[in-house]
């Protein structure tokens, strides 16, 4: 049991901790704000839909659209091809039922990679950030990267 004893001092004795932790350099401490800056906007280019899509996305903000649980957006291809086509939040996978429509109000505004303070959709590193404006309220729309392309050629491009 000496020996024992001997050893468990031997590998975790405070000398040794406290002699690495002095040689170790020290992390610097992040603002209290430690969210990414304006470096955080994300490049896509958009994708055209010529048929019917559902992509799992979330739309967050004080909208009617805005439901918990409506994890799917369904894409459509507008009227004229190449322009605004038709979005609709959904909790179902195939887009079938319960449909809520995104009023044409909706306009980008920026893209950008996910903070610790947007809702949670899921935890994969491909995620991105559109926000919107429905006139004067702001609105979220998260998805991966792959569902976002899509989701930016339904949307009219940004007003510069």
């Amino acid at each position: 049991m000496a020996v024992l004893g001997a050893l468990r001092g031997d590998l975790g004795g405070g000398r040794c901790r406290d002699h690495l932790s002095a040689d170790r350099p020290q992390r610097p401490s992040r603002p209290a704000d430690h969210r990414r800056r304006a470096t955080d906007v994300v490049t896509l280019e958009p994708k055209t839909r010529t048929a019917g899509r559902v992509v799992r996305a979330t739309v967050a903000g004080e909208v009617p659209y805005s439901v918990e649980g409506y994890d799917y957006l369904t894409l459509a291809p507008g009227p004229v091809p190449g322009g605004r086509g038709r979005l609709a939040t959904t909790p179902d996978a195939y887009g079938k039922v319960v449909l809520r429509p995104l009023p044409d109000t909706l306009v980008p505004v920026r893209l950008r990679g996910k903070h610790v303070t947007d809702p949670h959709y899921g935890s994969r590193s491909s995620e991105v950030v559109l926000e919107c404006r429905d006139g004067e309220t702001p609105v979220l729309i998260v998805a991966e990267r792959h569902a976002m392309r899509w989701i930016l050629g339904a949307l009219p491009l940004p007003a510069d």
